[in-house]
C-alpha cells in the first residue's frame, strides 16, 4: 500500500484534539492540588512519551509503505525502549514520592482519579481507531 496524503488526516485530528483538550473548557482535568508535583519530570516523561510515538510512526509507515512490520533504521528503533523504560522508572520515582511525602495516603481517591484520567483516554483511543478504519476501508467490511 502507498501512502499519500490521505492518511495525513490522522496527524490533523490527533493535533486538533490536542488543541481542544488545552482548552479551559477542559481545566477541570488538570491537577491543582498537589504542592509535590515535579514539572520538569512531567515534561521529560511527555518529550519520552514522544519517543515512542515516533518510533511506531515510523513503523506504521513501512508497514503501510511496505505491507510488514519492521523498523527499517535501528537507530530509532532504539528511541522506544529507551522511552518506554525511563518514562516508568520517571513515574515509578515520582509515585515513590508522592507516597513518601503523604502521612496517609487515600488509596481509594489516588484509584479514582487514576481511572478517571485513563478511561476517557481510552475511550477517545477507540474511537479515533473505529473512525479511523472506517475512512481508510471507505466503510467497506
Amino acid at each position: 500500500m502507498i501512502i499519500d496524503f490521505q492518511y495525513s488526516f490522522v496527524f490533523l485530528f490527533i493535533l486538533i484534539a490536542a488543541l481542544l483538550f488545552s482548552l479551559p473548557l477542559f481545566s477541570f482535568l488538570d491537577e491543582r492540588d498537589d504542592k509535590l508535583r515535579n514539572n520538569s519530570m512531567d515534561s521529560l516523561r511527555g518529550f519520552l512519551a514522544i519517543f515512542v510515538i515516533f518510533t511506531h510512526t515510523v513503523a506504521m509507515f513501512y508497514l503501510f509503505k511496505e505491507d510488514s512490520w519492521k523498523n527499517p533504521n535501528v537507530k530509532i528503533g532504539y528511541l522506544a525502549g529507551v522511552g518506554v523504560s525511563m518514562f516508568f522508572m520517571l513515574t515509578g520515582y515520582l509515585f515513590w514520592l508522592k507516597l513518601k511525602y503523604s502521612e496517609n495516603p487515600n488509596w481509594s481517591k489516588l484509584y479514582v482519579k487514576r481511572i478517571l484520567r485513563i478511561v476517557p483516554l481510552i475511550y477517545f483511543q477507540t474511537i479515533a481507531c473505529i473512525i479511523t478504519i472506517l475512512i481508510i476501508t471507505n466503510f467497506n467490511f
